[in-house]
């Protein structure tokens, strides 16, 4: 599924398919471990709490929106990725893989304390 953004609340919900886009609402004790999060954005959670997120090659950004700036610096000019988290972005995700930049992203987001790589989150 590819869509904008989904104004929806979500609990106990298990996800399946591949997904790119938001979801403004509460997240709670959902299942994303058979989604392909391509690049989503979860902009009334700040971490991942009781919901599962798996899968090679993620990257979860916590509270994003607050460390756009320390992103943005750390990227330099070599990743413009900041450019879809806003201000309000809770969780923002993204498959490292099949970013244009994942060479850059595999070697700077490991250096971040607010971003986990999956399956290590």
């Amino acid at each position: 599924m590819s869509v904008s953004t989904i104004e929806a609340n979500f609990e106990n919900c298990k996800f399946k398919g591949t997904w790119s886009g938001r979801i403004r609402g509460k997240v709670e004790n959902c299942d994303f471990s058979e989604a392909n999060l391509e690049m989503f954005t979860f902009f009334d959670q700040k971490d991942i709490g009781n919901n599962i997120i798996s899968g090679q090659g993620l990257a979860i950004i916590e509270n994003a929106g607050q460390h756009k700036s320390a992103l943005k610096s750390a990227l330099g000019e070599e990743s413009k990725i900041w450019i879809h988290i806003r201000a309000n972005t809770g969780i923002f995700v993204v498959n490292i893989k099949k970013h244009q930049d994942s060479e850059v992203l595999l070697r700077v987001f490991p250096t971040l304390p607010f971003v986990k790589i999956v399956p290590h989150a």
